[in-house]
């Protein structure tokens, strides 16, 4: 039986999605194309190990299951 506790410890932190700026969509537009270019920075690099934490678990699934049938 899988130690549920122990797999929650390696789990990617969750960060609070920030606020968006007020200027995003205004008219003048100063510094909203940074502040987008760092939200899909950050959103690609957590998908990415949220990608790699589905990996790994569904591995351990496969060899559980493998484990079952012999």
């Amino acid at each position: 039986m899988p130690n549920y506790e122990a797999e929650d410890e390696e789990l990617p932190p969750t960060d609070l999605i920030p606020s968006v700026a007020p200027n995003v969509g205004s008219s003048n537009g100063a510094g909203t194309s940074f502040f987008l270019e760092d939200n899909i920075v950050n959103m690609n690099k957590r998908l990415e190990e949220l990608f790699l934490l589905s990996n790994s678990r569904h591995e351990e699934v496969v060899v559980l299951i493998k484990g079952i049938n012999t």
